[in-house]
């Protein structure tokens, strides 16, 4: 019995690992406005639940990045747990940015999202096909100054 879970524990830990290397391409796709790079990760059935509960497909949400401005977002995403069930896969992770605005100012605005997001396997890679924003903070100079919870 031991020996099963160290094998379940061992495959869970590798497909973290994964999992993480696909949350890298996926933000360094949306930083470089990669449409085509960011589909590859994304199922054909992508679905973007926000916090309001409003939902966006693949291309309304690759149109909503282009539209960002292009400031550095250093930061990046953390996975707080992996959860398999064959080729399906649930990930609770972190995204967390810090910007400094600009002028004299300077303050540091920081962005915190928590999400629960699906993953499936299709043609042997994982493609996220569904993620739920659970909640958003937003902090400016480390004082948090909004707290949105999904609906």
């Amino acid at each position: 019995m031991a020996v099963a879970n160290i094998a379940r524990a061992d495959d869970n830990s590798a497909l973290k690992s994964e999992l993480e290397g696909r949350y890298a391409a996926l933000e360094s796709a949306m930083a470089a406005r990669d449409a085509s790079a960011m589909r590859a990760l994304l199922a054909p059935d992508f679905v973007s639940v926000d916090v309001d509960g409003s939902t966006q497909n693949a291309d309304e949400m690759i149109s909503q990045i282009d539209a960002l401005p292009h400031a550095g977002r250093p930061g990046g995403t953390r996975l707080l747990s992996v959860t398999a069930n064959g080729d399906t896969v649930t990930v609770e992770q972190e995204f967390k940015s810090t910007t400094i605005g600009p002028g004299v100012a300077q303050r540091a605005h920081t962005l915190i999202i928590l999400s629960t997001d699906t993953w499936v396997k299709v043609n042997g890679s994982w493609v996220c096909q569904r993620t739920v924003t659970d909640e958003i903070d937003r902090y400016v100079n480390g004082t948090l100054i909004s707290h949105v919870v999904h609906r």
